[in-house]
């Protein structure tokens, strides 16, 4: 909004409601609030909000339903060539700042980005509705597909629509070949950096904590190119580098159970680890919180690292020793290969960098 110039209330309702829409905080599909609620909000009257949200509807933003309320409208921009769909987490310590960049990237450009609930998204029995909208949006010449790779293989709903430039981001966990351009992270090279790190300081005992995508759920091809398993790779490579692999261990954790109990029963082991390696920085720090109720000394007694460098990293009693991607090479590079027109079918691997702190350094 232009604040220069001085606009009526049904306006500002107008030009609010719009940019949600278009910066994604109001999703295609999703319901709006009240009249009497907006009303409230706006401290304007029911017949200020019914004007501007006719205006809305008349610009086919929304569509008001009758016996059911008013919702963002998933489909009838004017210049579909312009516009980008987006599947992606938006929550959380990377991906909501990711998302926000992805969405001023392309804005910066000239497109328009449509951004959809993530959660139906890898949904693998989307509602009817949402699947239909999804479809029509897919059909009406949009300029591509900006796709989180992560949980695809539950709703893989390009399929139908081959013909459509895609972009995958950060990882891909279904069967098959990646059908058009990626730019993914080196998740293998993340964890063989933090391995051979603590390797390189005389760690011999090094256990990996990561996660275990249930084989019985994924074909053999996908488990195989899941990031838990690249980690797995990564691990295991800095191993056989420094000749340590006779001490591998792997930890599978489901997230809750890292607490002083389980790192209790790992100290107490006959062969205690000296270095844990995790698979995010927010699971070491739950690591290193039970390291201090409990006495042990980090890194003196146990180092311990992370993934991310998140902002745990830094939040974390003691730093955490972490792998660093940069987000806005990755979106860079995603906007790149959506929209120009001599952008390659080809996969970009992001590699990591080494942030050394004080939790694998003595």
């Amino acid at each position: 909004m232009n604040l220069s110039v001085k606009h009526t209330k049904s306006q500002i309702i107008y030009i609010t409601i719009e940019k949600q829409i278009y910066e994604g905080k109001l999703k295609a599909g999703e319901k709006l609030q009240s009249i009497r609620n907006i009303a409230k909000h706006f401290s304007s009257s029911i017949s200020v909000v019914q004007s501007a949200l006719r205006n809305l509807e008349n610009d086919n933003l929304i569509e008001a339903k009758p016996g059911s309320g008013t919702f963002v409208k998933t489909l009838k921009f004017q210049n579909a060539s312009k516009n980008v769909f987006l599947s992606l987490p938006s929550e959380g310590h990377i991906y909501e700042d990711f998302s926000q960049m992805l969405r001023n990237k392309l804005f910066e450009r000239g497109f328009v980005p449509i951004t959809v609930d993530y959660n139906q998204m890898i949904s693998m029995s989307p509602a009817s509705a949402f699947q239909k909208n999804i479809d029509e949006i897919l059909r009406s010449g949009i300029r591509a597909v900006i796709v989180y790779g992560g949980s695809y293989w539950r709703h893989p709903f390009l399929e139908k629509h081959k013909g459509v430039r895609s972009v995958f981001l950060c990882h891909v966990d279904y069967s098959g070949k990646i059908p058009d351009r990626a730019v993914l992270l080196d998740h293998e090279r993340a964890i063989y950096l933090t391995t051979a790190h603590l390797a390189a300081n005389g760690r011999k005992k090094i256990i990996l904590c990561t996660f275990k995508p249930n084989p019985r759920s994924l074909s053999p091809e996908t488990f195989t190119r899941h990031h838990s398993t690249q980690f797995i790779s990564g691990y295991d490579r800095a191993l056989k580098e420094y000749n340590i692999a006779s001490y591998r261990k792997i930890f599978y954790h489901t997230g809750i159970d890292i607490n002083e109990d389980l790192l209790k029963k790992l100290m107490h082991a006959a062969e205690p680890p000296d270095a844990i390696v995790c698979d995010s920085d927010y699971h070491a720090m739950l690591f290193i919180n039970s390291a201090i109720k409990l006495g042990i000394k980090i890194p003196e007694d146990i180092s311990i690292t992370g993934n991310y460098n998140t902002p745990w990293s830094e939040l974390s009693p003691i730093k955490i020793t972490s792998t660093c991607f940069d987000w806005e090479d990755l979106a860079l590079n995603a906007v790149k290969l959506a929209i120009d027109d001599n952008s390659e079918h080809k996969i970009i691997y992001l590699k990591p960098i080494l942030k050394i702190r004080k939790s694998s350094t003595v």
